[in-house]
């Protein structure tokens, strides 16, 4: 009786272990994935536009979005954002480090542009390299148990910026200048 007990409390506690550890893996998790997307490589003098977009599952629907905006000013200015289709929010320019806001009366699901945002690269823009942040982001949704806000992951869009130096200055063959 003892030696049974102790199989079928020890095959119990197992039972209720292996429960805990897989069962909540099997369930559906929304999981949603924030994102730039964009050129990877920019011209001085030239207008950019870069998305802001969610990637969701069909069963969250997202109703708002919130993020605080870094870009590096010193290459790009940010001109104005263009919203994507069923969303609300502020369309003028927005200086680096200010928060974006984004509402969604009627709520969206799936894959989302929340935004797109026009940026003007500095024609004297001296540096090679530029960033677009999305930091500290956060969604409102609703699903089948109500209404929420969920942090997002944080966003980097790294941007390589074309040289606007056309000449031939300087290139030398055999060491010998070219200009020569």
């Amino acid at each position: 009786d003892m030696k049974e007990n102790k199989g079928i409390k020890k095959w119990g506690f197992l039972f209720v272990l292996f429960m805990m550890l897989f069962i909540p893996s099997l369930s559906v998790t929304a999981h949603q994935v924030l994102s730039i997307t964009g050129e990877d490589s920019i011209s001085p003098g030239s207008t950019i536009s870069y998305n802001i977009e969610i990637a969701s599952d069909d069963a969250t629907i997202i109703t708002g979005f919130t993020s605080p905006i870094t870009y590096d000013s010193s290459v790009l200015t940010l001109t104005k954002m263009e919203l994507g289709t069923g969303w609300t929010g502020e369309t003028k320019s927005v200086p680096t480090g200010n928060t974006i806001t984004f509402n969604s009366e009627a709520g969206v699901t799936g894959n989302t542009v929340v935004a797109t945002m026009v940026f003007k690269v500095n024609s004297s823009a001296t540096s090679n390299t530029a960033y677009i942040t999305l930091s500290g982001a956060t969604f409102n949704y609703k699903d089948g148990e109500g209404s929420a806000m969920k942090s997002l992951s944080p966003v980097t869009k790294n941007l390589k910026v074309k040289s606007s130096d056309n000449s031939l200055t300087g290139i030398k063959i055999n060491g010998k200048s070219i200009e020569e």
